[in-house]
């Protein structure tokens, strides 16, 4: 039997590279790719919404980043409107502890996501993806899709005569910044396959929910962590402290052992020293 070589997507041997297992706590379910921009130039088509009364191609969601010991990241139960949330009610006590850096990072995010194509992409591998982004990204995107003069909308997201936006992505970390973002002047189709996929798995039910009992067993994980750790330094200083004691006992039953045998050899002495008076 002749050996048949399987080559593997560009998109199987990137998600490897970026560590990506979807292992990590996200608020989108692992059947959606996620998008990451490129350091540098970028090119994209937003695909259109599938969810009743949309009336923009993103969906506005909040999000609590870094999330318990794996810093995962969570939708927000308040700001969404579903139920209490545990991280919102931690970050309630730390205000009012005076803890402003705990507070600050525990509160929600606002981000913009939607489903777009990364036409940088081969033909082969591209497909659908979701990317959550800033308010501010998303302001900037949307002036570029209207006419500075008569201030109408491209309709960028027409699955038929849409059009591609380019945009470019400088620094790294909290000094990211995103310019230079323009739609195409000629308008382009999107093929019918990438249009089911909207359909098979629809943006506002890719969401991963999270209960509260959910949020909170994720959310007290560092502190879980936290005390876990603080109980075994707690026992080590004890079994320190028992190793010494122990030790000082062994010490001092030592000189007492001595002691007594240094007085047994005196009472020797001068019982032998009457004997030969």
């Amino acid at each position: 039997m002749a050996f048949t070589y399987n080559r593997r997507s560009n998109e199987s041997v990137q998600r490897r590279a970026e560590g990506s297992g979807r292992d990590f706590e996200g608020f989108l379910r692992s059947e959606v790719k996620l998008y990451k921009p490129r350091d540098g130039d970028n090119y994209i088509r937003f695909l259109p919404p599938t969810w009743d009364n949309a009336d923009h191609y993103g969906l506005e969601i909040y999000v609590h980043y870094q999330v318990g010991v794996d810093e995962g990241a969570v939708l927000c139960l308040d700001k969404m409107g579903k139920d209490r949330c545990p991280v919102c009610e931690a970050r309630v006590i730390a205000s009012k502890q005076g803890d402003e850096d705990t507070a600050d990072a525990l509160r929600p995010v606002k981000r913009i996501v939607s489903y777009l194509l990364d036409m940088k992409e081969s033909d082969r591998d591209r497909k659908p993806q979701a990317w959550a982004y800033g308010p501010t990204v998303d302001t900037m995107f949307c002036k570029a899709g209207m006419d500075r003069h008569t201030k109408e909308a491209l309709a960028v997201d027409d699955p038929i005569k849409g059009y591609n936006l380019s945009f470019d992505r400088r620094g790294q970390g909290l000094k990211v910044k995103y310019e230079n973002a323009s739609f195409d002047q000629k308008s382009s189709s999107v093929p019918d396959e990438d249009l089911d996929f909207l359909l098979d798995f629809p943006l506002d039910q890719m969401l991963r929910w999270r209960d509260y009992e959910a949020v909170a067993e994720l959310f007290e994980g560092t502190r879980r962590r936290r005390r876990d750790d603080d109980r075994r330094e707690t026992r080590d200083r004890d079994d320190a402290r028992g190793r010494d004691r122990d030790r000082g006992d062994d010490r001092r039953e030592t000189r007492s052992s001595r002691d007594d045998r240094r007085d047994n050899d005196r009472r020797d002495d001068r019982e032998r020293g009457r004997g030969r008076d």
